[in-house]
């Protein structure tokens, strides 16, 4: 409604390293937080500057080995430059709310807090001391917030695809962040068909760059049945772009790879769904999948 969102620390780091503020803000109007989030960046500011001149580094078991990986200077001053502009960004881009509730709380909710801290919770108390929504990407947040404080809930994706569809924000910058949002593992995002061309053509067509969206769209924990109209969307566009030869088939394989290899037992069924969904070359697909499918019964079985 125009009237503002409250968000929390994570959510406020990436509309800041996402560059969405403006089109956040288009949509919801002034973007909140509470004086935890300010003192938060601060604090993971000062642990940053801590580390500049020394020579930390992480300490991992892989393959039966310790493994030392440490930080150069460099990576470390960036880290330090990083956070600093996050800080400064949110002092100066973010409106302040007292993170107090409407009503008392109830004795449930106050074990609550008191078990995972006042600090995870103050965005929730904003919003409903504000009676606004609360926007956080942590699903488990939202519906804390709904079910102790009857805030209303919502997320990113949301947010931008009304910004895009309002004229606000382009395709490609919406292409942009939400792949980006994939990189950084978002869970709870949705791609579609322009998102993905827009992946393959910014990689030159490297189909390897979409490994990672169609694990998302295709993957062990997808709605494979609804995604794959989006996958055999995908494969009828690039049916009449121009791109490098054997594209296509190339990433026919790599979904039926993210779609079959989970769930082996029902490959041929998943194939023969997504062969009804394609409509150019529908002949040509079915003989790819059929060689692919020939070839990757071999060896070991597949779970």
């Amino acid at each position: 409604n125009g009237r503002g969102v409250v968000v929390d620390t994570i959510t406020a780091v990436f509309i800041k390293r996402l560059d969405i503020y403006e089109a956040v803000r288009i949509v919801c109007g002034p973007i909140y937080a509470t004086s935890v989030t300010v003192e938060r960046l601060a604090e993971r500011y000062y642990e940053a500057k801590g580390l500049v001149g020394r020579s930390p580094g992480n300490l991992s078991y892989r393959d039966g080995n310790y493994i030392l990986t440490e930080n150069t200077p460099e990576q470390l001053q960036n880290v330090c430059e990083s956070r600093e502009e996050e800080w400064n960004w949110a002092r100066e881009k973010l409106e302040m709310l007292p993170a107090l509730p409407r009503d008392d709380l109830s004795q449930r909710s106050r074990d609550v807090i008191e078990m995972i801290g006042a600090r995870g919770v103050a965005p929730a108390m904003a919003a409903n001391g504000a009676l606004l929504p609360l926007l956080a990407d942590d699903f488990g947040s939202r519906v804390w917030a709904k079910d102790t404080l009857q805030v209303e809930g919502l997320w990113l994706q949301p947010v931008l695809m009304e910004s895009r569809n309002s004229g606000h924000l382009s395709e490609d910058a919406y292409a942009k962040t939400i792949l980006a949002m994939a990189d950084a593992g978002f869970s709870y995002i949705s791609l579609d068909v322009s998102v993905l061309l827009y992946a393959l053509r910014q990689a030159d067509y490297d189909v390897s760059k979409l490994s990672k969206p169609l694990e998302i769209l295709c993957g062990r924990d997808a709605d494979l049945m609804n995604n794959l109209a989006i996958a055999a969307s995908l494969l009828n566009v690039l049916a009449s772009e121009s791109c490098p030869p054997l594209t296509k088939e190339r990433v026919a394989s790599e979904i039926a790879r993210k779609a079959c290899y989970p769930r082996w037992a029902q490959a041929r069924e998943i194939l023969a769904a997504l062969i009804s969904l394609i409509q150019p070359g529908k002949t040509q697909m079915r003989q790819h999948f059929s060689k692919w499918l020939r070839w990757n019964s071999m060896g070991e079985k597949r779970s």
